[in-house]
C-alpha cells in the first residue's frame, strides 16, 4: 500500500480517524455536561415529589425524559440519540450553556412549584388537572314579593302553558300537523303575520302538545327541528342543521343537501315523521331560490314524511318573492295571524298576572290601548308593564331610603304613562322626530316597502319611487334625484339606515332600517302632521 504525502511533507488524516476523534470529543463534552448538570442540581435544585412531578410534567416532557435516559451503550461508551446529539453539538460554542434539559424543572420559587399554576415566559407546557366546579350552595331563589313574580311572568322569554286569543290558530295548526303524522305523509303549512302576534309561540305550543300525545302513544313518534333564518350565516346551512339532527353527524352544506335528497327519495318502513319549523322565512330566500324549492318539494315526495311549517311576516311573500315553481309547491294551507286588539292585549297581560296583585285594572287598559293603537305587538305591551313594575320598585326604594315610605303597592296609570313615555321617547324615536319632512317621508317609504315585500332589505330605486308617490299624495314638492340621494346619506350618517357600500344613487343599492319599524311609526304619529300619519297608517 502506497502512502501519500502532502506538499508540506505531512501525512493526511483519514476520514475514519477524523470521525473517531470527533466522536471522542463529543463523548467528552457529553460527560462534562452531565457532571455540570449534576453539580447544578445538587446546589440549586431540590427535586419535587414524585406525585407532584407527575402532575406538573406533560406527556411530551415524559417522552423526552425517556429519550434522555434511554441511551444505548456500546461497551463502556454511551452514545446519545441523534436528536440529543444535534442539540448538544449546537451548544458547544458556549460551554456555559452546554445542555439544559427540558424535562426537568429549574430553580423556582415555592409558589411556582404548585401544580396547575404555569409560569409565564417559561416556555413549558403544563398539564392542567381538571378541577371540578364547586356545587351550587343554594338553588335558584324563587320569587318572594309580588313585584318579583310580576317581573318574571311579564318577561317575553317566558312561554305560558296556554296562549290566549290564539285558540283558533292553535287548533288549525295542530289539526294539519297531527293528520300528516298519523297518515305518514308530508305537507307544508305557511303561517304569516306581523311581528309580535304569537306565530312562533303558537307553533312551539303545538309541538309541545304533540310531544305529549306521542308520549302517551296517541300518535306515532316524530322528530322536531327548528331552523331560524336569523341564526344562519347563509341559507344553505339549513341542510347541515337538518341532517345533523336526523343522523347526529355533521356534513358540509352541499353534501348534506345530496344526502337529504337521497334520504327523502328512498323508502324506509321504520322512518319517523319529521316536523321542520322554518322561522324567519324571508331571510332564507336566495337568488336562485334553491333552498326554498327543496324544502317545499321534499314534503311532496312519497317516502319523505316531511312536514314543513314556514313562518314569515308577510302574507303574500310566496307571490311577491318566490317563483311560480316554488310557490306552487308550498300548497294552499295558509294561516294568517292578525295583530292583537286592545281587548286581546288586556286578556294576555291579565293571564300572565293571574294570582299576582300588583296592577290596577286601568293601568293594564291604558297600556293595551297605547300598544293596540300603534302595532298590536304583545311583546311591546309586556315590556311596558314590566317597566312599570321596575319604576314602582325604584320609587319605593328611594322613598324608603329617604325615610318617607310610601303606601303605594300597585302599578297605577301614572306609572304606566311614565313607562310609555320612556319607551316611546327612546333615542331612535327622538331622532326620527327631529328629522326633516323629507327624511321622515323617506323612512315611511322604506317601512311601506318592507311591509309590502316582506324582506328587511329593499332597493334604493323602490324607495325613491315610493317617496315620489307619497309626495304627490301629500301635495308637497318632489325632491330632485341629488336631493333624494343626500337625504339617504344623511339618514345613514345618523345611523338610522344601513346602506350598502356601492355607488351613491344606484337604484339597486340595498337599504335597511337600523331602528325598529314601530319607532318610526310612533315618531311619525306623534309628529303632529296629519297627512303623514295617514300615510303611515295606510
Amino acid at each position: 500500500m502506497v502512502q501519500t504525502t502532502c506538499q508540506n511533507g505531512t501525512t493526511p488524516v483519514r476520514r475514519s480517524a477524523r470521525r473517531r476523534s470527533y466522536k471522542n470529543l463529543q463523548e467528552r463534552l457529553e460527560r462534562l455536561a452531565d457532571e455540570m448538570e449534576t453539580d447544578d442540581e445538587d446546589k440549586d435544585f431540590s427535586p419535587p415529589k414524585e406525585d407532584l412531578r407527575d402532575e406538573i410534567l406533560t406527556d411530551d416532557d415524559a417522552l423526552e425524559d425517556t429519550e434522555q435516559k434511554g441511551r444505548k451503550t456500546r461497551g463502556s461508551k454511551s452514545v446519545a440519540t441523534p436528536r440529543k446529539r444535534a442539540r448538544q453539538v449546537s451548544s458547544t460554542r458556549t460551554p456555559s450553556k452546554l445542555y439544559t434539559p427540558r424535562n426537568k424543572v429549574g430553580t423556582r420559587t415555592p409558589s411556582s412549584r404548585i401544580p396547575n399554576t404555569p409560569t409565564l415566559g417559561s416556555g413549558r407546557r403544563w398539564k392542567l388537572s381538571a378541577t371540578p366546579l364547586p356545587e351550587r350552595l343554594q338553588e335558584r331563589s324563587t320569587p318572594r314579593s309580588e313585584f318579583e313574580k310580576a317581573r318574571e311572568r311579564l318577561h317575553v322569554s317566558v312561554v305560558p302553558d296556554a296562549l290566549p286569543c290564539r285558540e283558533t290558530e292553535f287548533a288549525e295548526i295542530y289539526g294539519h300537523v297531527e293528520s300528516a303524522i298519523n297518515e305518514g305523509t308530508g305537507c307544508c303549512v305557511y303561517i304569516s303575520g306581523v311581528p309580535g302576534t304569537g306565530k312562533t309561540a303558537t307553533v312551539h305550543r303545538v309541538m309541545r302538545a304533540l310531544s305529549e300525545a306521542a308520549e302517551q302513544e296517541e300518535i306515532p313518534p316524530f322528530q322536531f327541528v327548528e331552523i331560524n333564518g336569523m341564526k344562519l350565516t347563509e341559507p344553505s346551512q339549513s341542510y347541515s342543521l337538518l341532517l345533523e339532527v336526523l343522523t347526529g353527524q355533521k356534513f358540509s352544506a352541499a353534501h348534506a343537501g345530496n344526502l337529504l335528497e337521497k334520504r327523502f327519495n328512498t323508502a324506509s318502513p321504520d322512518r319517523q315523521s319529521v316536523v321542520v319549523l322554518m322561522d324567519e322565512l324571508d331571510l332564507l330566500v336566495t337568488k336562485n331560490q334553491t333552498v326554498m324549492y327543496n324544502f317545499f318539494n321534499w314534503p311532496n315526495l312519497a317516502h319523505s314524511r316531511l312536514i314543513v311549517v314556514a313562518v314569515a311576516n308577510t302574507m303574500d311573500l310566496p307571490e311577491r318573492m318566490l317563483t311560480n315553481r316554488v310557490s306552487s309547491r308550498l300548497g294552499l294551507t295558509r294561516i294568517n295571524f292578525q295583530p292583537y286588539t286592545h281587548q286581546q292585549l288586556i286578556e294576555i297581560v291579565q293571564s300572565r298576572l293571574e294570582r299576582v296583585r300588583c296592577f290596577e285594572k286601568d293601568a293594564i287598559v291604558l297600556c293595551a290601548r297605547k300598544v293596540g293603537a300603534i302595532s298590536g305587538d304583545a311583546r311591546r305591551a309586556l315590556d311596558i308593564c314590566r317597566r312599570g313594575v321596575e319604576i314602582l320598585e325604584a320609587t319605593l326604594r328611594d322613598a324608603e331610603a329617604a325615610g318617607k315610605p310610601l303606601d303605594q303597592k300597585m302599578v297605577t296609570m301614572a306609572v304606566i304613562d311614565r313607562a310609555v313615555k320612556e319607551m316611546f321617547a327612546s333615542p331612535a324615536v327622538q331622532s326620527v322626530q327631529r328629522a326633516s319632512t323629507h327624511q321622515r317621508l323617506f323612512l315611511v317609504a322604506i317601512v311601506r316597502n318592507v311591509r309590502r315585500g316582506g324582506t328587511a332589505e329593499v332597493e334604493y330605486g323602490q324607495v325613491a319611487d315610493e317617496h315620489i308617490r307619497l309626495c304627490k299624495l301629500g301635495n308637497i314638492q318632489n325632491p330632485n334625484p341629488s336631493d333624494l340621494i343626500a337625504v339617504c346619506a344623511q339618514l345613514a350618517t345618523c345611523r338610522l339606515l344601513l346602506v350598502e357600500m356601492s355607488r351613491a344613487g344606484d337604484r339597486r343599492q340595498r337599504i335597511r332600517l337600523n331602528v325598529n319599524e314601530e319607532d318610526v311609526i310612533t315618531a311619525v304619529r306623534n309628529g303632529g302632521e296629519e297627512w303623514l300619519r295617514r300615510l303611515v297608517e295606510a
